[in-house]
């Protein structure tokens, strides 16, 4: 009885607040019908509430839930019927809220979202299209399905034309983001390097400005944030003849032929269009970045802009936000619109500390900080700050000529400094070094860029932030003689405040990420759990942890703190941004010291990968120890090539599975297990010939060499992925280089084996005890010295004026794996991939889903050089390109180390059958010879082709997948040659042509498809 009272109470309050969220959407409707005047709070939540609503009715039905669905599609009604009576382009506001929910997984709610669409589409498709091809062209294979299907109904209903040069432009557009300049360029030609995308101009899309896709909302505000309050609200059925934008909107005529390239390490470009209109509009073209976190910070302050307008006590003050266009093109890249007549603070401080003689070194500071012995906030204190004095005021001097102009721009810098502060002390945001804040130079205003580090990302550094907000003692300075006691701390207030207010309306705009999340947030579930959720439109839980740190904030609680406030808040943070205990640990290290470092751990790890490798490549010394063993252990010729054979099966069968787990667990771990395997199998071997091991069958000789080519294979894959991803400009000579001392390893301990243990009797026990050693100790140490150095976080990339973000770079994907296309071809394959639909095999339980487009990287004169895809699984064999890749490699290679296990066998035969008195002695140094001629030629092999792939990229221009056919050429030379020989010497010229062409093959695979 008490379980019944207590679920039939359970099932009232569900169907209370099933009833509670039907009148919230209803009269948040009723309030929007009656005008815009409240827009930007009404509209986001209404669409929360109706959104949240439609997916916790998705449950089994019962007596319950069925008057709860009744309520529910009462409230669907409600918004389907707002929809239609709306001035579609108060739905503009909200657009990435609804492109958030794409993939709602209630079908009822979706119809209603794709009706928005379609109609906000049908009115106004050029803001529309820019907000949908960041969807289009996404890399989740249900958000492109559902984005594909909605313009395939715009296409369908007369947009057909605006929707394909839309879709062709991003193309181009990933296309030149994702462009590799050669080192050294500073700048490309848009005429020579992109030129398919400078024949697509002139086009109907307009240019993404932020006046061109914000739309002027009636008695809202304009685009300045200024509110035009009328003493009666416009109702819905006179907004419907409002203009929200102006009828000549610039659209795209042609593009500048230079395009520069920017000196932060993932080089990004900076486009001119020419606008319609005759003027230029400037673009940052980023690659592999994910700029949705940007592009919703803008949309968040643009409605703190609308707040502010609208608030009596803000208005005066001209508290805003100064906001520009971030266009994402799909996760990891997209344009951002550039701020003229900008420079950064880092920029105005050096120059006025060399004006007065202060040579500026991080370097020195640190050293003063880390002094043995000293507190570090005294040292803080008594010699690093008077070593830098506070001159940012002087600048303001400069800029602004007359007393009026002076006190305006400061009053000014004061104020934006004080919301940027309140609203990154929200957000989490941190990086916030003096290259990420720029001064207006018109207007002395504050502008922040490069918004990575959000949501208290910064926490989880290396070396932690400290503070919530860049206050030093030169901002401090530039505010006058009351510093933060006077206009700082009010305007601070004054802003906490109205962001507390309205919190509910501001997290509807970030709830956004919970249905969108970020590639990072993505990156830290599994693939399949990423994709599921995708599918089905549940929350992220990463973006749930990041908005519960945001809700707690708007509610005035500080960490181990009760909730405060407005005043007691800001005076908390404002404590804690001028702490000298805090600012005393900040990060300290400039630039070239860090870029210093990475380049000490890059060599190390070098290091450590050519140790790894010159362990795997005790795979090859079969032929060394092999013909001894054999005639110990009595073993036929069929059972010593099975037992030989055997490693090379363990070393080739377990790539996939080693490459994973590189992937997964790291280098280092792999290369312990490299260190373990090597000397178990070794050691057995070793005894195994002694006979202090009795072998019952020759199948558990091949076991131990199966485990040798595990213990190559694990070491291989700890070097191999450890140096294409610390090496991206030069990995074809860096990755040559690794792989170099894997072909050299039996050359070298060959030469051991005839100095050390091939006396008139070969010491074959104590050789193989010696490689049991030997491959113990260099993977342990290659393990102490394997990282992954990356280039660094964004916080350490100088950034010049005018440049508005930057970020890390990742590692770019292209077209195909062997084909060359130029880029109107790339287009083609692009387009063609979007629209196909295929089973995922890593995704979603059994569902087929339209395929994501593969980003694609051409480099600077338009051909698709680096021709890898990111592949993985089955995807990477049912692939056409793939698989022709796998057969050539099957066959080069196959020959190669057929050749390297028999060669003792070869040299053996036609020793022993052209000499009339033979020694073992002198057969065994013969063996030797020719390995370490093999292994000679390997190493030169594969020295040599990666350097050649670089040039090809580089110098001479042409593909890299085109050396597989002089590779395969030179393979079946070299075979001719083995084929031919009938003495020693002319064998001996064989050995050395299939090493080296052996060497080609197996060093240059890696560098095509990493």
């Amino acid at each position: 009885a008490r379980s019944r009272e207590t679920t039939t109470a359970a099932d009232h309050r569900s169907l209370q607040m099933a009833t509670l969220q039907y009148y919230v959407v209803r009269h948040y409707g009723r309030t929007l019908m009656h005008g815009a005047r409240y827009l930007f709070r009404a509209l986001p939540r209404l669409l929360t509430v109706w959104l949240d609503f439609g997916a916790s009715i998705l449950r089994p039905a019962d007596a319950r839930s069925t008057r709860m669905v009744d309520r529910f599609r009462t409230a669907n009604r409600v918004v389907a019927n707002l929809a239609r009576r709306l001035p579609a382009y108060n739905f503009l506001v909200v657009m990435a809220q609804l492109v958030s929910r794409i993939c709602h997984p209630n079908e009822d709610v979706f119809a209603v979202v794709e009706s928005i669409l379609l109609n906000v589409l049908a009115l106004y498709p050029q803001q529309a299209m820019w907000q949908l091809v960041g969807v289009q062209r996404s890399t989740y294979a249900a958000r492109a399905a559902r984005c594909n299907a909605v313009l395939a109904k715009a296409r369908a209903a007369g947009a057909g034309d605006l929707v394909q040069q839309a879709s062709k432009l991003t193309d181009l557009l990933l296309a030149l983001c994702n462009a590799v300049p050669a080192r050294g360029v500073t700048t490309m030609h848009m005429a020579t390097d992109f030129r398919a995308l400078a024949r697509s101009a002139p086009l109907d899309v307009i240019v993404p400005l932020q006046r061109c896709l914000t739309p002027a909302v009636p008695d809202a505000g304009n685009g300045d944030g200024e509110l035009a309050l009328g003493p009666t609200p416009v109702p819905a059925s006179q907004q419907a003849l409002h203009q929200p934008f102006n009828s000549d909107l610039p659209t795209i005529s042609g593009f500048d032929d230079a395009i520069d390239v920017m000196h932060s390490l993932q080089r990004p470009k900076k486009i001119t269009i020419v606008g319609s209109d005759g003027h230029r509009y400037s673009f940052l073209c980023k690659p592999k970045d994910d700029l949705r976190k940007d592009a919703r910070l803008m949309e968040f302050n643009a409605m703190i802009n609308q707040l502010f307008g609208g608030d009596s006590r803000a208005r005066p003050r001209r508290l805003r936000i100064c906001t520009y266009a971030v266009v994402p093109l799909n996760e990891e890249c997209g344009l951002i619109e550039w701020v003229p007549n900008t420079v950064g603070v880092r920029h105005v401080l050096l120059r006025l500390y060399s004006a007065h003689g202060v040579s500026v070194s991080m370097a020195q500071a640190k050293a003063l900080l880390d002094a043995p012995g000293a507190e570090p906030e005294r040292q803080f204190l008594d010699h690093v700050l008077p070593r830098f004095p506070s001159v940012l005021h002087e600048w303001f001097v400069r800029q602004f000529g007359s007393p009026h102009l002076w006190l305006e721009a400061r009053s000014l810098f004061t104020r934006s400094a004080a919301v940027m502060s309140m609203v990154g002390h929200i957000l989490g945001l941190g990086d916030r070094h003096c290259e990420n804040i720029l001064l207006d130079e018109r207007s002395g205003g504050v502008l922040h860029v490069d918004f990575n580090c959000l949501f208290d990302k910064g926490l989880s550094l290396e070396k932690p932030e400290r503070v919530p907000f860049r206050l030093t003692h030169n901002m401090v300075d530039a505010m006058g003689v009351t510093g933060y006691e006077g206009a700082f701390r009010r305007s601070c207030e004054l802003a906490l405040g109205l962001l507390r207010e309205h919190r509910d309306a501001l997290m509807s705009v970030l709830e956004s990420f919970l249905h969108d999340p970020l590639v990072e947030w993505s990156r830290r579930t599994t693939r399949a759990a990423s994709r599921s959720k995708e599918t089905e439109g549940l929350p992220n839980e990463h973006a749930s942890r990041s908005l519960s740190a945001i809700r707690r904030k708007l509610q005035g609680s500080l960490q181990g703190m009760a909730p405060l406030s407005v005043e007691g808040q800001v005076d908390e943070l404002i404590q804690q941004a001028t702490d000298p205990k805090r600012l005393c640990q900040m990060y300290t290290m400039d630039e070239g010291e860090q870029r210093s470092q990475r380049h000490v751990r890059r060599t190390v790890s070098m290091l450590g990968a050519c140790l790894a490798t010159t362990s795997a490549g005790t795979v090859y010394l079969f032929s060394t120890y092999g013909p001894a063993l054999s005639h110990r252990l009595g073993l036929s010729s069929s059972q010593s090539n099975v037992v030989a054979i055997s490693a090379n099966y363990g070393l080739l069968l377990s790539g996939p599975l080693f490459g994973w787990a590189a992937d997964t667990i790291g280098p280092r771990v792999l290369s312990l297990i490299a260190a373990v395997g090597s000397f178990t199998a070794f050691t057995a071997l070793a005894y195994t010939y002694s006979g202090a091991w009795q072998m019952p069958s020759w199948l558990i000789l091949s076991l131990y060499m199966v485990l040798v080519g595990l213990s190559a294979q694990s070491a291989n894959m700890a070097a191999v992925t450890t140096t294409t991803k610390n090496f991206k400009q030069n990995r074809g000579s860096a990755v040559s280089l690794c792989i170099a001392f894997f072909g050299l390893s039996p050359f070298v301990l060959s030469h051991v084996n005839t100095v050390f243990f091939a006396g008139d009797e070969p010491d074959t026990f104590g050789y193989l005890r010696f490689l049991s050693f030997l491959g113990l100790v260099t993977s342990v140490a290659a393990a102490g010295c394997l990282t992954v150095v990356g280039f660094g976080p964004s916080r350490y990339a100088s950034v010049p004026p005018g440049f508005v973000v930057d970020r890390p770079p990742s590692s770019s994907s292209s077209s195909g794996l062997l084909s060359d296309r130029d880029d109107e071809s790339v287009y083609g394959a692009v387009k063609a991939a979007s629209t196909t639909v295929r089973e995922v095999g890593e995704g979603s339980a059994g569902s087929s889903t339209t395929a994501e487009p593969a980003p694609v990287n051409v480099a600077s004169n338009g051909v698709d050089y680096d021709t890898a895809r990111d592949l993985g699984g089955w995807a990477y064999v049912n692939d056409v390109e793939a698989r022709l890749l796998m057969l050539v490699l099957f066959l080069c290679a196959g020959i190669g180390i057929f050749y390297n296990n028999n060669i003792g066998t070869m040299v053996n035969a036609m020793y022993y059958s052209s000499t009339p008195h033979p020694e073992a002695r002198t057969a065994q140094r013969l063996i030797n010879h020719h390995v370490a001629v093999v292994s000679l030629g390997s190493f030169v092999g594969r020295l040599t082709i990666g350097i050649v792939a670089d040039m090809c990229k580089r110098i001479w221009r042409l593909p890299r997948s085109g050396i597989l056919v002089v590779i395969t050429a030179c393979v079946l030379v070299s075979q001719l040659v083995v084929i031919s020989a009938t003495t020693l010497p002319s064998l001996l010229v064989g050995s050395a042509c299939t090493g080296l062409s052996y060497g080609f093959t197996f060093g240059f695979v890696p560098t095509l498809v990493s």
